[in-house]
């Protein structure tokens, strides 16, 4: 248990820092120095973007597809397919009204 792991009065604080590390953090690197470097570009990255040094990385390319997980890519699709429904229902309302307006004014 994780969660038991973290608050056990048996562990040291580096322990729980070495855990922290190993199974939160960057878990794709293997070593520490490795998982440095990652959170250094990171936060380069991040103050590039908050500073408009560059533009945010878009989700739809090739290159986010694996870091997306399939649950918000469902998502983004529902979002995507309801935004197209409510596009076609506020370009057919317009339209009623237009015609309508029309008949009034004859």
């Amino acid at each position: 248990n994780e969660l038991g792991f973290l608050y056990s009065n048996d562990i040291s604080d580096k322990e729980i820092g070495e855990h922290f590390l190993n199974e939160l953090i960057c878990v794709h690197c293997n070593t520490n120095i490795d998982k440095f470097n990652s959170l250094l570009i990171m936060i380069d990255k991040m103050y590039a973007l908050v500073s408009e040094r560059i533009l945010p990385d878009n989700l739809d390319s090739l290159i986010n597809q694996d870091v997306i997980l399939s649950g918000h890519l469902y998502l983004m699709m529902i979002r995507e397919k309801l935004e197209e429904a409510l596009q076609g229902i506020k370009f057919k309302v317009f339209k009623d009204c237009t015609r309508a307006q029309e008949v009034a004014k004859m």
